[in-house]
């Protein structure tokens, strides 16, 4: 319904965030866009502007926006350059001239109204009001900390000025969101309506209670901060997302980045001309001198009008708004919560950036400026809800630093590895799950009982880039290759060429020249494993197979070739012991010599012909085969320590029916079963041999098919193929 893509940003919001983004040397201007909500919000909501057009009552216009990111972003920065060289012209007017001059006009009008009411004098009723606004301190156009009581005294103050709004802006919201609790639910209150509930206090001389005026005070917040400080799995974190979930998930715009995003390809001396460019200043300047033009006592109270096909128009974006949060799950909710009221978020934007540009109502021009910020801000609010665990900081940390890090390393580098051994125990478990599910290896090695722990990302092969190296000699010029898996094929069309999974330094193949990469396993199987069965046995996986030169039809020997799922990156020792790993969980037997397990291994390739398997079938569709999964195979991992404890639990099964087992899941039962029953039949057994076995290994499977079923499907099935 709405297309984003075509929605552009506030022009004179941009135009600020083009700056600043310049200067900080960040290009995430969302971080810039969302700061400057908060500062439109005030300037706004200090001229006590509202809006009507959206109910019957008149809304106040206010902003709350909470912004993380890394250190060194350009937070702080453009804190003080909005402060000093854009809203400073604004703020000096409004507290010098409107802020007074309403106050003055407000103090009179209700003593005014309390001397008639009470049949007093009026001169009495000011001075005493006079006194109570001069006694509540200073008027503050922002703050940083504070107490409920003494925003309290404060609302009252703005009440007897009928002008101003309360503006509580948190930097380094990490460090003190603890200790600031009771403010933040007290601006949770603020929101919606401007208004608090008094405390009872008892009265005295020196502590008088006054007289209660029943006036609403919008309030802006600004929560800004280093993500990582923030969300570190302490208690803060966790008051943080409550926070979120009672109510400031559905009030707040979000920025929210993990990492640092400053980068530049510009040169040294382009980014100091940028920097200090003397026409951006000047810009400044003038948008500083346009929103000055703002605090004109004249726009006090100004009432910015929603047009009938603007409401239209919001009220659809509304009703997007709410169908797609019915997407979100039961435990969702603050996702939900978010996304059902962006449309109000929404609305207040947009009269902000009316109001900002002089506008008397709020086209649907506006909310589509708010919204494109607002679909920006709920997309780094989802992300906020991903927040990184200390798990994934462990694993991340492990990738970059490269070479085996012990837990001393981690805990002298690494803050977020802390607490009791269980806890890191737990935590080093939880990371090696997750990196496993990320293209991640997390390896294991203990040197003098020590515990070392490696990481290395893994690259998915691409059969268009299938790494090999070949030679007509046995050790020399073993010319590297990147080709497509098709040039694989050519091994089974041509005889006596020497070739190899891995390149070589100076094309020498020696296990000493290895260079460490692969993506293709070889097998070679002289068992007498008919090929029909090996073709079953793999019909899942794409696979090449040729037969060798000693391969008879009464007796096949042949050459089974798979791609893997990922580029292997392994030394000679490790590359011997995950070889082994992977023959010893085949269907057949195998049997090498040491040297077939070196990563120096080379294979002569046959003119017999080839069969190539690049097509597998699911549910009668065709679909594309499945590559090897290296990953339960790599020595010291997690994985294939999983794979050999499940190994020892299948007891003394044959390798066919440990690999029938390993490969079926839920779905696939009984194409497992029909395959094994096959493969049985290409190796020559007879119908009660079949039945029996089969019958076994679906005893087996953690959700076994009933006997009965299995009769009157695949073995039927495969009783007629017997025929």
């Amino acid at each position: 319904m709405f297309n984003l893509d075509k929605f552009k940003y506030h022009p004179l919001g941009e135009k600020i965030a083009n700056h600043l983004s310049t200067v900080t040397q960040n290009p995430n201007k969302h971080l810039f866009r969302v700061m400057l909500t908060y500062y439109f919000g005030m300037l706004t909501s200090q001229m006590r502007v509202g809006i009507h057009g959206w109910g019957d009552s008149v809304l106040p216009v206010n902003i709350y926006a909470i912004c993380l990111s890394e250190s060194g972003t350009g937070k702080g920065y453009t804190m003080n350059t909005l402060n000093t060289q854009v809203i400073n012209r604004f703020r000096e007017t409004f507290l010098e001239e409107t802020f007074l001059a309403a106050a003055e006009e407000n103090i009179e009008r209700l003593a005014n109204e309390r001397a008639r009411r009470r049949g007093s004098v009026e001169a009495k009723e000011e001075e005493k009001l006079l006194k109570e606004y001069n006694s509540a301190g200073e008027v503050l156009f922002q703050f940083s900390k504070g107490t409920p009581a003494a925003v309290k005294q404060f609302r009252h103050k703005l009440c007897l000025a009928k002008a101003g709004s309360i503006n509580y802006n948190v930097d380094e919201i990490g460090s003190n969101f603890i200790n600031q609790q009771d403010m933040i639910v007290l601006f949770l209150e603020l929101y919606d309506t401007g208004r608090i509930e008094d405390n009872l206090i008892k009265n005295s001389a020196e502590n008088t209670r006054v007289e209660r005026i029943e006036a609403a005070t919008p309030a802006n917040v600004l929560l800004a901060g280093t993500a990582s400080s923030l969300l570190d799995g302490s208690e803060a974190e966790n008051k943080f997302f409550n926070m979120l979930e009672t109510g400031y998930a559905r009030r707040c715009f979000f920025s929210y980045s993990r990492e640092s995003t400053k980068v530049s390809e510009m040169s040294a001396q382009e980014l100091v001309k940028k920097m200090f460019n003397k026409h951006a200043n000047a810009d400044m300047s003038i948008i500083a001198d346009h929103l000055e033009q703002l605090a004109c006592i004249s726009n006090l109270e100004k009432v910015m009008e929603l047009p009938h096909d603007a409401a239209i128009y919001l009220m659809e974006y509304k009703l997007w708004c709410i169908k797609r949060g019915e997407q979100f799950k039961e435990h969702q909710k603050t996702l939900k919560a978010e996304m059902d009221n962006r449309f109000f978020k929404v609305l207040k934007l947009a009269a902000a950036y009316a109001f900002v540009d002089l506008q008397d109502e709020i086209s649907i021009t506006y909310l589509e400026y708010a919204i494109k910020l607002a679909e920006d801000s709920g997309r780094d609010f989802l992300a906020l809800n991903s927040p990184e665990k200390d798990f994934m900081k462990l694993a991340k940390f492990l990738v970059d630093f490269k070479e085996p890090a012990t837990l001393a390393d981690l805990d002298l580098l690494l803050p977020s590895f802390n607490g009791s051994k269980s806890k890191k125990d737990e935590m080093i478990a939880n990371a090696i799950s997750w990196a496993y599910k990320n293209n991640i290896v997390i390896t294991k090695q203990f040197t003098d009982q020590i515990m070392f722990l490696k990481a290395t990302v893994l690259e998915e092969t691409n059969l268009d880039e299938i790494i090999v190296s070949s030679s007509d000699h046995p050790s020399y010029d073993y010319e590297p290759d990147v080709v497509p898996i098709e040039a694989i094929e050519a091994f089974g069309q041509r005889a006596n060429w020497q070739w190899c999974n891995h390149h070589f330094e100076n094309d020498y193949r020696h296990d000493d020249n290895v260079i460490p990469g692969f993506n293709l396993i070889v097998l070679d199987v002289d068992d007498g494993t008919p090929i029909a069965a090996a073709q079953t046995m793999f019909q899942d996986y794409y696979h090449i197979i040729y037969e060798t030169k000693r391969s008879t039809p009464k007796h096949n020997r042949y050459r089974i070739i798979l791609p893997t799922s990922h580029i292997l990156e392994l030394n000679n020792e490790d590359y011997k012991q995950f070889m082994q790993n992977v023959i010893e969980s085949l269907p057949f037997d195998i049997e090498v010599d040491e040297a077939s397990k070196q990563p120096s291994k080379k294979w002569i390739t046959c003119d017999k012909g080839v069969l190539v398997n690049d097509t597998a079938w699911v549910n009668g569709k065709e679909v594309d085969p499945k590559l090897f999964d290296v990953l339960p195979y790599i020595p010291k991992s997690a994985r294939n320590e999983q794979r050999i404890r499940e190994r020892m639990e299948m007891g003394d099964l044959d390798n066919i029916q440990r690999w029938v087992i390993e490969n079926t899941g839920e779905g696939n039962r009984n194409k497992q079963l029909y395959n094994y029953g096959m493969i049985l039949v290409d190796m020559g057994a007879d119908y009660s041999e079949i039945e029996e076995a089969v019958l076994d290994v679906n005893s087996k499977l953690k959700d076994p098919i009933g006997d009965k079923e299995i009769k009157n499907t695949i073995l039927l099935s495969i009783s007629k193929k017997l025929k």
